[in-house]
């Protein structure tokens, strides 16, 4: 196991879910999923498919072009390499508005698996509505 390898792999599968929220582009997000994916946030979820996860994430980027939100930077908490095809990553995120103003923060925690040649999320633990809810009430 390469380690050092692996991150690297790990931190440019991140970048790529990033511009795909960016882009605010559900098909592409979906594609950084590995289904069944698990969910948990205010409510436990689970997505058998690309088109359970689409239509889940949908409202939310229509909730992030409400916000204005634009991009977010990450920063990575801690990264746990298992193996060659599992890790699991807490992330820091800064969601910033088109401004680079930062709206709000949050954490969240992934199970990443590897299928095939790619990274993909198996599940996912975060805070973001709650810091949400907090923003819109400000």
């Amino acid at each position: 196991m390469d380690e050092p390898r692996i991150k690297v792999a790990i931190l440019a599968f991140f970048e790529s879910y990033v511009r795909a929220f960016e882009q605010r582009d559900a098909t592409s997000l979906a594609g950084h999923i590995a289904y069944p994916c698990h969910v948990a946030g205010d409510a436990l979820s689970m997505f058998a498919s690309r088109e359970d996860y689409v239509a889940s994430i949908t409202p939310l980027l229509q909730l992030y072009r409400q916000l204005d939100a634009a991009t977010a930077n990450m920063m990575v908490h801690s990264a746990t390499v298992f193996g060659d095809g599992l890790a699991q990553v807490v992330l820091h995120w800064h969601v910033k508005d088109s401004k680079g103003q930062t709206l709000y923060t949050h954490e969240a925690g992934y199970t990443l698996v590897q299928r095939a040649d790619r990274w993909a999320i198996a599940a996912i633990a975060f805070n973001e509505m709650a810091r949400i809810r907090a923003l819109r009430a400000s």
